[in-house]
Protein backbone atom coordinates (compact mmCIF):
# COMPACT_ATOMS: atom_id res chain seq x y z
CA UNK A 1 0.00 0.00 0.00
CA UNK A 2 2.47 2.87 1.04
CA UNK A 3 4.81 2.37 -2.22
CA UNK A 4 1.25 2.85 -4.40
CA UNK A 5 0.53 5.73 -2.72
CA UNK A 6 3.74 7.17 -2.64
CA UNK A 7 5.05 6.20 -5.56
CA UNK A 8 2.64 4.49 -7.62
CA UNK A 9 3.84 1.44 -8.24
CA UNK A 10 1.20 -1.51 -8.16
CA UNK A 11 2.58 -3.90 -5.92
CA UNK A 12 -0.45 -6.57 -6.35
CA UNK A 13 1.45 -7.28 -9.68
CA UNK A 14 4.18 -9.47 -9.17
CA UNK A 15 5.59 -8.71 -12.50
CA UNK A 16 5.53 -5.14 -11.72
CA UNK A 17 7.28 -5.47 -8.84
CA UNK A 18 10.06 -7.98 -9.95
CA UNK A 19 11.02 -5.32 -12.59
CA UNK A 20 10.74 -2.40 -10.19
CA UNK A 21 12.50 -4.76 -6.97
CA UNK A 22 15.27 -5.36 -10.10
CA UNK A 23 15.80 -1.96 -10.92
CA UNK A 24 15.61 -0.47 -7.25
CA UNK A 25 16.67 -3.71 -5.34
CA UNK A 26 18.82 -1.05 -2.67
CA UNK A 27 15.83 1.56 -2.24
CA UNK A 28 13.90 -1.60 -1.45
CA UNK A 29 16.36 -2.47 0.87
CA UNK A 30 17.27 0.84 2.10
CA UNK A 31 13.30 1.22 2.78
CA UNK A 32 12.92 -2.19 4.65
CA UNK A 33 15.38 -0.99 7.07
CA UNK A 34 14.33 2.00 7.93
CA UNK A 35 11.04 0.64 8.51
CA UNK A 36 13.15 -1.57 11.12
CA UNK A 37 14.98 1.60 12.69
CA UNK A 38 11.60 3.08 12.66
CA UNK A 39 10.47 0.35 14.93
CA UNK A 40 13.57 0.54 17.48
CA UNK A 41 12.96 4.59 17.29
CA UNK A 42 9.16 4.10 18.10
CA UNK A 43 10.35 2.41 21.27
CA UNK A 44 12.66 4.27 22.17
CA UNK A 45 10.56 7.58 22.18
CA UNK A 46 8.11 5.40 24.45
CA UNK A 47 10.44 4.91 26.70
CA UNK A 48 11.91 8.65 27.11
CA UNK A 49 8.15 9.44 27.32
CA UNK A 50 7.82 6.86 29.78
CA UNK A 51 10.68 8.35 32.05
CA UNK A 52 8.94 11.77 32.16
CA UNK A 53 5.39 10.79 32.64
CA UNK A 54 5.86 8.05 34.78
CA UNK A 55 5.30 10.14 38.12
CA UNK A 56 1.58 11.06 36.75
CA UNK A 57 0.37 8.22 34.81
CA UNK A 58 2.46 5.17 35.25
CA UNK A 59 -0.42 2.37 33.85
CA UNK A 60 -0.65 4.36 30.79
CA UNK A 61 3.01 5.05 29.88
CA UNK A 62 3.49 1.05 30.77
CA UNK A 63 0.70 0.35 28.23
CA UNK A 64 2.14 2.73 25.88
CA UNK A 65 5.88 1.15 25.62
CA UNK A 66 3.96 -2.03 25.08
CA UNK A 67 1.76 -0.90 22.07
CA UNK A 68 5.35 0.57 20.96
CA UNK A 69 7.06 -2.86 21.68
CA UNK A 70 4.49 -4.29 19.34
CA UNK A 71 4.95 -1.55 16.60
CA UNK A 72 8.41 -2.94 16.89
CA UNK A 73 7.73 -6.54 16.98
CA UNK A 74 5.28 -6.65 13.48
CA UNK A 75 7.54 -4.02 11.89
CA UNK A 76 10.35 -6.34 11.92
CA UNK A 77 8.68 -9.28 10.50
CA UNK A 78 6.42 -7.21 8.07
CA UNK A 79 9.78 -5.89 6.54
CA UNK A 80 11.15 -9.14 6.63
CA UNK A 81 8.46 -11.05 5.14
CA UNK A 82 8.84 -8.33 2.67
CA UNK A 83 12.33 -8.59 1.89
CA UNK A 84 11.88 -12.08 1.61
CA UNK A 85 8.68 -11.70 -1.09
CA UNK A 86 10.76 -9.51 -3.03
CA UNK A 87 13.89 -11.91 -2.86
CA UNK A 88 11.62 -14.89 -3.41
CA UNK A 89 10.53 -13.15 -6.31
CA UNK A 90 12.92 -11.99 -8.09
CA UNK A 91 14.44 -15.65 -7.83
CA UNK A 92 11.35 -18.19 -9.11
CA UNK A 93 8.73 -16.68 -11.44
CA UNK A 94 5.63 -18.08 -9.33
CA UNK A 95 2.95 -15.37 -8.43
CA UNK A 96 1.19 -17.51 -5.75
CA UNK A 97 4.66 -16.93 -3.89
CA UNK A 98 4.38 -13.66 -4.31
CA UNK A 99 0.73 -13.49 -3.25
CA UNK A 100 1.38 -15.54 -0.28
CA UNK A 101 4.38 -13.32 1.33
CA UNK A 102 1.98 -10.27 0.12
CA UNK A 103 -0.45 -10.93 2.32
CA UNK A 104 2.03 -12.26 5.47
CA UNK A 105 3.68 -8.93 4.75
CA UNK A 106 -0.09 -6.29 4.48
CA UNK A 107 -0.63 -8.25 7.37
CA UNK A 108 1.75 -7.54 9.67
CA UNK A 109 2.03 -4.01 8.59
CA UNK A 110 -1.09 -3.57 9.88
CA UNK A 111 -1.02 -5.05 12.90
CA UNK A 112 2.19 -2.78 13.62
CA UNK A 113 0.13 0.49 12.63
CA UNK A 114 -2.99 -0.78 15.15
CA UNK A 115 -0.17 -1.53 17.68
CA UNK A 116 1.02 2.27 16.95
CA UNK A 117 -2.08 3.24 17.27
CA UNK A 118 -2.57 2.42 20.86
CA UNK A 119 0.31 3.61 21.54
CA UNK A 120 0.08 7.10 20.39
CA UNK A 121 -3.45 6.57 22.00
CA UNK A 122 -1.53 5.64 25.72
CA UNK A 123 1.19 8.27 24.64
CA UNK A 124 -1.71 11.08 23.65
CA UNK A 125 -3.95 9.94 27.14
CA UNK A 126 -1.22 10.67 29.36
CA UNK A 127 0.40 13.79 27.70
CA UNK A 128 -3.08 15.43 28.29
CA UNK A 129 -3.68 14.03 31.68
CA UNK A 130 0.12 14.99 33.18
CA UNK A 131 0.69 18.64 31.49
CA UNK A 132 3.94 17.14 30.36
CA UNK A 133 3.47 17.82 26.93
CA UNK A 134 2.08 20.56 25.17
CA UNK A 135 -1.77 20.46 24.94
CA UNK A 136 -2.38 20.77 20.81
CA UNK A 137 0.83 18.03 20.45
CA UNK A 138 -1.34 15.56 23.07
CA UNK A 139 -4.60 15.94 20.89
CA UNK A 140 -2.55 15.25 18.00
CA UNK A 141 -1.27 11.81 19.17
CA UNK A 142 -4.31 10.96 20.45
CA UNK A 143 -6.23 11.62 17.01
CA UNK A 144 -2.98 9.95 15.00
CA UNK A 145 -3.75 6.99 17.49
CA UNK A 146 -7.89 6.96 16.76
CA UNK A 147 -7.02 7.47 13.42
CA UNK A 148 -4.27 4.33 13.19
CA UNK A 149 -6.57 1.53 15.34
CA UNK A 150 -9.62 2.60 13.40
CA UNK A 151 -8.00 2.57 9.53
CA UNK A 152 -6.38 -0.69 10.30
CA UNK A 153 -9.46 -2.16 11.20
CA UNK A 154 -10.80 -1.07 7.95
CA UNK A 155 -10.68 -1.91 4.47
CA UNK A 156 -8.73 1.32 3.68
CA UNK A 157 -6.12 1.54 1.64
CA UNK A 158 -4.55 5.08 2.83
CA UNK A 159 -4.25 2.95 6.55
CA UNK A 160 -0.64 2.27 6.29
CA UNK A 161 0.34 5.55 4.62
CA UNK A 162 -1.52 7.68 7.16
CA UNK A 163 0.41 5.49 9.57
CA UNK A 164 3.89 6.81 8.08
CA UNK A 165 2.75 10.13 7.70
CA UNK A 166 1.44 10.65 11.40
CA UNK A 167 5.19 9.04 12.62
CA UNK A 168 6.86 11.66 10.62
CA UNK A 169 4.49 14.22 11.83
CA UNK A 170 4.40 13.19 15.84
CA UNK A 171 8.11 12.29 15.94
CA UNK A 172 9.32 15.25 14.78
CA UNK A 173 7.33 17.66 16.94
CA UNK A 174 8.07 15.39 19.81
CA UNK A 175 11.70 15.64 19.35
CA UNK A 176 11.39 19.79 18.80
CA UNK A 177 9.34 19.56 22.14
CA UNK A 178 11.82 17.35 24.10
CA UNK A 179 14.93 18.75 22.95
CA UNK A 180 13.29 22.08 24.40
CA UNK A 181 12.33 21.06 27.58
CA UNK A 182 14.77 20.94 30.44
CA UNK A 183 15.31 17.09 31.62
CA UNK A 184 13.64 17.06 34.82
CA UNK A 185 16.65 17.27 37.42
CA UNK A 186 17.26 13.95 39.96
CA UNK A 187 18.02 14.55 43.54
CA UNK A 188 21.16 12.55 45.12
CA UNK A 189 18.30 10.27 46.56
CA UNK A 190 16.35 9.87 43.19
CA UNK A 191 19.87 8.40 41.94
CA UNK A 192 20.99 6.03 44.49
Amino acid sequence: MIFRAFTQLEIYDPVKMMDAYNTYTIAFRVYYVLGILTGVLVVFIALVLLERMKAGTPQLMRLAVLGASGYFVFAIIAEMSGIYRNIVLSQIDDPAAFTSFLILHECFASASFNALGWAFLFIGCSALKTHALPRILGYIILVCGIANIILTVSIIEISIPFGVLSILIVFAWLGIVLLRQQQPNLTAQETA
